[in-house]
């Protein structure tokens, strides 16, 4: 909708910024703060992982430098909006139906073995991470199994509620090996929001012969609550027939029940002024009140997969699996002044479905080299049907996906990589017959280069240049407007756009890295890194007024693309650890520059404030006393900046800033207890006013920070 910096933004941990795409296991490793790094990509340790009191995927990577939510709550990676960011899940796109982007929260931190944040592309990956991927790997089978149980208990002050408990169960035999993790939740949330509209136009009146002033003043306020009950499962069972054989059956699946309450109460006063003073007219408060009930919404992704290792050391893997998703949505309102009232009923069914399947060869070539070969394929179907008011109006779309690539690894020396590939995608969309709507094919080649240069053990260069792409989310692509919002610049009704097109865009890295030692030992680093996208066609959000069948007039926002957007941008990071102290400092700044072609200024891309600054400290004591073992300080800052949420309304973004804290106590050998205090200051602002009729909107949204607890307890 709106452009928004996060919000739910966590500082930076110790990290440098890294740049390009390689694979992990050929290159070498340095191990800060939990953290392990190369040139090319950062890696979020099971270790770093557990000692978080993180509820979801999206408390991880919140608190990681450059990455943050934007207006929607969708994942954002250098500001360059939700969608531009992948995020593979065990190698699978999350999140490609709906929802504007990947749904973080639905995948709970305890289900995750690691993650992996890689800023750039290669052509093993998919290549639609414009800005970069995430790739998320949940718990395997083998190994040391796991076995623990822990509780977490969170609050706020404004109302918040949260309360979850996991289980971790694992087991490994000579030939089978299974974990097994499960989550339930319960959680409530409460946010509001304060929109004053304001606006003074001057017209002629026909009953005064006379040129009047109209001022027109409008406050509304919201508070929705929202309840949430989710059960997640997710496993594996892990099959050797042979040494060099693994049969995987691995399953990730969500129950979930959602119920919102929103009551809104709208005060209009018109004051209506002649020249002569004449007189003025108030009009009365509207409330407003709506719930939105959905019903059990269920999600199962099961996944086969058969990994062979040859005996030249060549591994060949193959996978097939579905998604299946159905979700059952209702939206009832109600209105009332001092004169009459209203309402009205509305219900949305949502069913998707996805099948996919994958074929990979990795076959070392000797000298430091190594050749991966791949193809993937998916088919990806989504259906919705609308009902209002006794009438019904169903749309579907499907997408079929087929990738294939050759990728080619060199490490002539111990001072060198590079990594060279080429990945072609094809994307067939298909409308019903009956929607009057023409199929579409895109071909996409994509090449990628990635260089890494380490010419002492201290000093890192690395360079990447490569072309990605973006389709448009299966949902934008519906032809309908889904009016079950209220209509508001703050809510507004969703349309579809069958004639959107995927983004293309090229990409470059460059970046330094020094690391910092003192008697031998490493003692922090400092980077720089440069990154820059053009990006032809790009997706943006258009945020305009429409008038429904009624006649009334509602704000409606939908998906359209621009000609090209050019983001140039710079990442300094550091850390030091002090020599008479167990404290670890570090900080990071994000400098970045947007421009979106054909809009005149500000053309700035949504959600990209110009400058983020995150620093932070965190202090290792050796515990045996009140205090905790470890604790962290976290603290974001963004600056303010303008931007067009469409042609004629221009947003003013308030500077934003959010502290965060957490701590952990190790109890005993197998009891851990962590607390955490989040989003403390995270209250967004922003004023929009229009260049058409000179109307002023003034914004507010109040999210409430919040406490936390979390008892872990290996069994």
């Amino acid at each position: 909708m709106h452009p928004s910096p996060s919000t739910r933004q966590l500082g930076a941990l110790a990290c440098a910024l890294y740049c390009g795409a390689a694979l992990a296991s050929e290159l070498p490793e340095v191990t800060v703060a939990g953290i392990a790094s190369d040139a090319q990509l950062s890696v979020l340790d099971p270790r770093l992982l557990q000692e978080q009191p993180d509820a979801s995927l999206q408390d991880i990577l919140l608190r990681q430098p450059g990455i943050a939510l934007d207006s929607d709550g969708k994942l954002s990676l250098r500001g360059m909006g939700s969608g531009m960011t992948q995020v593979l899940l065990d190698g699978r796109p999350l999140g490609t139906f709906n929802g504007g982007g990947a749904s973080l929260e639905d995948v709970p931190a305890a289900l995750i073995e690691s993650v992996e944040i890689v800023r750039g592309a290669s052509a093993e990956d998919s290549g639609a991470g414009i800005a970069g991927t995430i790739r998320v790997h949940l718990r395997r089978a083998g190994g040391t199994p796991e076995r623990s149980v822990r509780a977490r208990l969170g609050f706020s002050p404004q109302g918040q509620f949260e309360r979850s408990t996991a289980l971790a169960l694992g087991g490994q035999g000579d030939m089978l090996d299974w974990q097994f993790n499960a989550q339930v939740l319960d959680k409530s949330q409460r946010i509001r929001k304060h929109n004053t509209t304001s606006n003074s136009s001057r017209q002629w009146d026909d009953w005064f012969q006379d040129v009047i002033t109209v001022d027109r003043l409008s406050e509304e306020r919201t508070t929705l609550l929202t309840r949430t009950r989710q059960t997640s499962l997710a496993g594996e069972v892990a099959l050797h027939p042979t040494s060099q054989d693994r049969i995987a059956l691995q399953w990730m699946g969500e129950y979930l029940t959602l119920h919102q309450d929103s009551a809104t109460t709208t005060a209009r006063p018109y004051f209506v002024r002649e020249y002569s003073e004449l007189g003025w007219m108030q009009l009365p408060a509207v409330i407003r009140s709506s719930s939105n009930r959905e019903s059990p919404h269920w999600t199962i992704r099961p996944t086969l997969r058969w990994e062979h290792a040859t005996a030249d050391g060549g591994q060949v893997q193959a996978e097939a699996g579905m998604l299946q998703s159905r979700n059952h949505s209702s939206y009832a309102y109600q209105g009332a002044s001092d004169s009459y009232a209203w309402g009205g009923q509305e219900s949305t069914l949502e069913h998707q479905r996805e099948v996919h399947g994958a074929l990979r060869w990795k076959q070392p070539l000797g000298h430091g080299m190594r050749l991966t070969l791949g193809t993937q394929l998916r088919n990806e179907r989504m259906r919705e049907t609308i009902t209002e008011d006794g009438d019904t109006d169903t749309s579907s779309v499907m997408r079929r996906a087929a990738a294939a690539f050759a990728q080619w690894n060199w490490q002539p020396g111990a001072a060198c990589d590079l990594e060279a590939g080429l990945r072609r995608e094809r994307n067939q969309i298909r409308f019903p017959a009956d929607a009057g709507m023409p199929h579409r094919n895109d071909d996409f080649w994509l090449p990628s280069l990635n260089l890494r240069y380490r010419p002492n053990d201290l000093q890192q260069w690395h360079a990447g240049l490569a072309r990605t792409y973006r389709s448009p989310r299966l949902s934008l692509l519906l032809p309908r407007i889904n009016s079950g919002h209220e209509g508001s610049i703050g809510d507004p009704d969703i349309a579809g756009n069958p004639r959107l097109r995927s983004e293309l865009a090229t990409g470059l890295e460059l970046g330094f890295s020094q690391q910092l030692q003192r008697n031998g030992r490493n003692t922090g680093e400092w980077s720089a890194n440069v990154f820059a996208r053009s990006i032809a066609n790009s997706l943006t959000n258009e945020l305009d007024t429409y008038r429904n069948e009624e006649g009334d007039t509602r704000w409606l926002l939908t998906a359209v693309n621009r000609q090209r957007t050019e983001v140039l941008g710079l990442e300094l990071a550091a850390r030091h650890d002090l020599a008479q102290l167990p404290v670890s400092l570090n900080a990071h700044l994000t400098l970045a520059r947007s421009r979106v072609s054909g809009q005149t200024a500000p053309a700035r891309l949504q959600g990209q404030s110009p400058a983020v600054l995150d620093w932070g400290f965190s202090v290792r004591h050796p515990g045996g006393s009140l205090l905790p073992d470890t604790w962290n300080v976290l603290m974001r800052h963004e600056a303010g900046y303008s931007t067009r949420a469409n042609a004629g309304l221009i947003m003013d973004i308030k500077p934003l800033s959010t502290l965060n804290l957490q701590a952990l106590w190790k109890l005993e050998p197998t009891v851990r207890l962590r607390a955490q205090l989040a989003q403390l200051g995270n209250d967004w602002k922003a004023d929009a006013r229009s260049t058409v009729d000179g109307t002023r909107i003034r914004m507010r949204s109040q999210r409430p920070l919040s406490v936390a607890l979390m008892l872990e307890k290996d069994i």
